[in-house]
């Protein structure tokens, strides 16, 4: 038993997904499988809502032990002086708060895409749902909260700031956060209700154990590697 290594069933993760050439080269940019938590923000990037809260609650995930990516479409009003101005400084926070390898910018990240004769396409929203393991949601204030609809028909779980619009709209099915508890306080609320959670461990358990790459990287490729040497 010693000499021998077991190499189980796998499944190439982003194939079976069938997300878009973009998506992966954003989910392999992220390093999406090695990742403990993925979270989107699909919100434009205006001041109600609350993305520096955010930026905040995902240096605290991290700084607990979690390998973290946050994901913020960040859609950018270049109309509004105040709302670029706000862009500017969520980019200015991140970097101070050093998360350059955690937070991405995904409507700048998608400029990428963009050619001389076509602009950069549209972020693919439920895809974004699709890699993610939940959905965070910081605003201070809504007249609805189209992203907590767009999460419970992807069957993403979602984490949100417990306001009038979207308590009315989650009632008990959405995991509610106190705007005046701590970036550090949500994220342990977060960590403790994500291991509540079966179908999310399992998730993450099947991306990590269970994907042709890693597989191939941690089992394969060693026992080539030693061939050759021998």
């Amino acid at each position: 038993p010693t000499e021998i290594v077991v190499i189980s069933n796998s499944r190439d993760v982003q194939k079976f997904w069938g997300i878009s050439p973009m998506l992966r080269s954003l989910y392999g940019d992220i390093r999406g499988l090695e990742s403990d938590l993925i979270a989107c923000v699909p919100v434009r990037a205006i001041p109600r809502k609350n993305l520096e809260l955010a930026l905040r609650i995902a240096r605290a995930i991290i700084n607990s032990g979690v390998n973290f990516k946050l994901l913020l479409t960040a859609n950018i009003d270049y109309k509004r002086q105040q709302n670029l101005n706000y862009y500017n400084s969520l980019k200015g926070l991140a970097e101070e708060l050093d998360l350059k390898e955690n937070v991405f910018f995904l409507e700048e990240y998608f400029e990428r895409f963009a050619t001389d004769k076509k602009p950069a396409p549209p972020i693919p929203i439920p895809e974004l749902f699709l890699i993610s393991d939940f959905l965070l949601f910081t605003s201070r204030m809504e007249g609805f909260g189209l992203p907590i609809i767009e999460a419970g028909l992807m069957r993403c779980p979602i984490f949100a700031a417990d306001i009038p619009p979207l308590r009315e709209i989650g009632s008990t099915n959405i995991n509610y956060f106190s705007l005046d508890a701590s970036p550090e306080q949500v994220a342990d609320f977060i960590i403790e209700n994500i291991k509540k959670m079966p179908q999310s461990y399992f998730y993450r358990k099947v991306i990590k154990n269970f994907s042709i790459h890693k597989i191939f990287e941690k089992l394969i490729l060693p026992l080539v590697e030693d061939k050759k040497i021998s």
